[in-house]
């Protein structure tokens, strides 16, 4: 990589026209290597986010040398210019890209057309080991001439130089550096210490000897007789970090700043801050920090928009909700409380957000618990979660109709769209929701799905209808046990329909006592389908039934005589 030494020559776009697409070109590229820069700081480098700025800063790079060939930008302490025109100018103290590249010596950057995506990567490597939280001994001078990129050329002065002369622009008067550790001074001032001794103005990193001081031997012997006690304190300290979590302490120091006197504007801003604190405990399964973060979110915040928060967690590039389904079944039963206290802090709005965890948990032990909890989430509103009945997985399915089947009679409209569901478990849960229903609304659903159902679904199909008085169900009830197909179902089935048709009273007598009478003098064989249909006849209880066994008792067919004596003795023995 070239490197000059500083120009002396003005900057050769002075007076030209300017194109100013090209400059709004520049501008973007320079304020997308600013947000690279702030992207990489935050997250590590496997995070896709990192990867994607990465990505676009190569192509924009790629893209702007094609359209306007050499890229030279002279940098000022506080602004990136190109062709004599400011392209780029800091917002805020962290935003001071100029300022980091001033520092270190560097007066121009030149970006040569052909550079390839790894010299990119290169460029932006470098700027962020200067820019990061651990001070390095390197400068981005020499960060740039070791990285070797032959595209990328700059302008500098020695650092020594630069230093001392730090704060003077090119007219002579100051301009502001870059901030130092400490406290703050108003802005534009420039930042020079007064020595009150010799009245001489000294740079900020100087240091004060004071008259009569001890020499170094002595003053190390001190220092190393207090320095076991020293060293024994600060290993206290670093334990005790180490044993702190990090979102922990973050949610302390958001809380002192609200006790600090914060304005309404701060409250807010601090809020959103919180916001991300609750974000990332979420992601990591700290459910009590999480509780901390809520509240002061709500606190800074009041009406904060909290379904925006969910959708976030719900979008399919958010890894927060699968590390927090992770973290749920890992944990054991005492994280399992504060995690549903949570939920139900969030209230309604996260009942979408909460059926996506329900649907990912693999432990029966969150699943039962939250499923309960989203049945009162979802109360007043179970249409919410009538999306997830069209999901693929059976399983899915199922729970939410077994959510419903604790709402009640609202949800029962919303099952319909399940009623033929190929897996026979899902249908079960609809059974439970219409048993919970009004006999008018679940009715009609009762029987269509009685059409096809399965024999273990028959029997509690049959159950629940028969709690029903309709003529419909008589109906019903009377063409299942006449059809020829009645023979043939399991005993349990069977038993079923004749419990229900003892239901009905004297409508169904007619039909049951014919299949009683049902066959010749000397058939036999059916005695075991003629005792069930007398003993079904006795529940009925009706003087006219008994009236039926009565006759069926003196009948001359042996089977029909024995069953119905049976079912009579059954009764008692003042009806024999």
């Amino acid at each position: 990589m070239p490197i000059a030494a500083r120009p002396n020559e003005p900057n050769e776009g002075q007076g030209r026209a300017h194109d100013p697409a090209q400059a709004r070109d520049v501008s973007n590229w320079a304020t997308l290597l600013l947000r690279s820069v702030k992207t990489c700081r935050l997250y590590d480098t496997a995070n896709p986010n990192v990867t994607r700025f990465r990505a676009e800063l190569a192509e924009a790079t790629s893209r702007l040398l094609d359209r306007c060939g050499t890229l030279r930008l002279e940098v000022k302490p506080a602004a990136l210019e190109w062709e004599g025109q400011p392209v780029f100018q800091p917002q805020s103290r962290d935003d001071n890209l100029a300022g980091v590249l001033h520092r270190d010596g560097v007066r121009t950057l030149t970006l040569l057309p052909g550079m390839a995506p790894k010299e990119v990567q290169g460029l932006l490597d470098s700027i962020l080991h200067v820019t990061g939280p651990t001070p390095l001994d390197d400068d981005l001078v020499t960060m740039l001439w070791e990285a070797d990129l032959p595209h990328v050329q700059i302008a500098s002065v020695p650092l020594e130089g630069d230093l001392d002369d730090a704060g003077e622009g090119e007219d002579g008067g100051h301009a502001p550096g870059l901030p130092w550790p400490g406290e703050r001074e108003p802005a534009g001032a420039p930042r020079v210490r007064t020595s009150p001794s010799a009245g001489l103005v000294t740079r900020s990193d100087d240091w004060e000897m004071e008259e009569g001081a001890a020499d170094p031997e002595t003053i190390f012997e001190e220092l190393d007789a207090g320095s076991a006690e020293h060293v024994k304190r600060l290993r206290h300290d670093l334990d005790e970090r180490r044993h702190t979590r990090l979102l922990a302490d973050a949610t302390s120091l958001v809380a002192d700043a609200f006790e600090a006197g914060a304005t309404a504007a701060d409250r807010a801003e601090i809020g959103a801050f919180a916001s991300r604190i609750l974000f990332e405990a979420i992601g990591r399964g700290e459910w009590l920090v999480a509780l901390e973060a809520l509240a002061l979110w709500r606190s800074g915040e009041p009406g904060a928009p909290e379904a925006d928060f969910f959708e976030k967690l719900r979008d399919a590039s958010c890894s927060a909700t699968a590390q927090a389904v992770a973290a749920l079944d890992r944990q054991g039963e005492e994280a399992l409380e504060p995690f549903l206290e949570l939920a139900r802090s969030f209230g309604p709005a996260a009942a979408p957000w909460l059926m996506s965890v329900l649907a990912e948990c693999e432990h029966l032990r969150v699943r039962g618990p939250l499923a309960k909890l989203l049945g009162e989430l979802v109360r007043d509103a179970p249409e919410v979660l009538q999306p997830w009945l069209s999901d693929a997985r059976w399983y899915v399915v199922r729970n939410v109709v077994h959510i419903y089947s604790m709402v009640g009679a609202k949800a029962v409209g919303l099952v319909r769209a399940v009623l033929a569901h190929p897996e026979v478990r899902v249908r079960r849960e609809v059974i439970e929701v219409l048993a919970r229903a009004e006999p008018g609304v679940a009715r009609p659903m009762l029987l269509s799905m009685l059409e096809e159902a399965e024999s273990r679904l028959v029997v509690p199909i049959v159950q629940k209808l028969a709690s029903d008085s309709h003529p419909d169900i008589t109906t019903r009830l009377l063409a299942l046990f006449v059809s020829p197909a009645f023979e043939k179902r399991a005993d349990e089935e069977r038993r079923a329909i004749l419990l229900a048709l003892a239901t009905r009273g004297n409508a169904a007598l007619p039909v049951l006592e014919q299949a009683l009478q049902r066959g010749g003098l000397l058939a036999t064989g059916d005695d075991a389908r003629r005792q069930e249909v007398a003993y079904c006849i006795a529940r009925i209880g009706t003087a006219e039934a008994l009236d039926a066994l009565q006759r069926g008792a003196r009948s001359l067919k042996p089977g029909v005589r024995r069953a119905s004596v049976m079912a009579l003795n059954a009764r008692g023995p003042g009806h024999a």
